[in-house]
């Protein structure tokens, strides 16, 4: 992945970013001004390291300048025990109250979830969500269908199709368990050194943001079987 990596002329020559590059890209002039490698740029991943550790602010990386970072100082990080808190306490939620999460909640996590990380920064990933609840409706009724035409060729387990009946008989829904939304979260196997572990990250990441706002989730186990 190749980044538009700029030194401005505010640049201290102390040589941060070029130490703290993990792919080398950098390196410092006669002038111990900092550089590009051509022979590594190839190698840049993008992660903007470079452009964090500098003390005076003077990289950006594709159009992405300090300036228009927040500060880590300034961020209200929660304690270690607020953390362990929510970690433990954080359970499955098979029960929802049928109400959609409002579309800017949905927005925000998604922009948050962006930040996910990847193998060697890939950024290969896709977040396909059910939006409303309305859409989960026909999602639940379309594969309830699949699953009747599938069981009829006899090529579902019985561990499939009892849920599906249950569903019929007494639309009780023991696939989406009710949730209003779903997310889906995919990975370009083109650009993705690690997409299983990116998936599985970036889902957890989600449980966790969706927990701090008072948001239940579950993993829809049944969703790897049926689709």
């Amino acid at each position: 992945m190749k980044a538009n990596i700029k030194i401005d002329s505010n640049c201290i020559g102390c040589g941060a970013c070029v130490r703290d590059c993990p792919m080398r890209v950098l390196t410092l002039d006669a002038n111990r001004r900092p550089v590009v490698d051509e022979g590594k740029f190839g190698n840049c991943i993008a992660c903007q390291h470079c452009m964090a550790v500098c003390p005076a602010g003077a990289l950006s990386i594709n159009g992405v300048a300090a300036s228009s970072a927040k500060s880590a100082s300034l961020f209200n990080l929660p304690s270690a025990a607020q953390i362990d808190d929510l970690f433990l306490s954080r359970r499955s939620i098979r029960q929802y109250r049928g109400e959609d999460v409002p579309r800017e909640t949905i927005d925000e996590l998604l922009s948050l979830l962006a930040n996910t990380p990847t193998g060697c920064n890939a950024m290969g990933l896709t977040f396909s969500v059910v939006s409303s609840g309305a859409k989960m409706d026909e999602l639940r009724s379309a594969v309830i269908d699949s699953i009747a035409s599938a069981q009829l060729d006899h090529m579902l387990p019985r561990f499939i199709a009892k849920p599906a009946i249950l569903f019929r008989r007494k639309r009780i829904d023991e696939f989406f368990r009710g949730a209003p939304h779903l997310l889906i979260v995919s990975a370009d196997v083109s650009k993705s050194t690690t997409p299983y572990e990116d998936c599985i990250a970036a889902l957890s990441y989600f449980s966790m943001l969706t927990e701090a706002r008072g948001i239940g989730t579950t993993w829809c186990g049944y969703l790897k079987f049926i689709t």
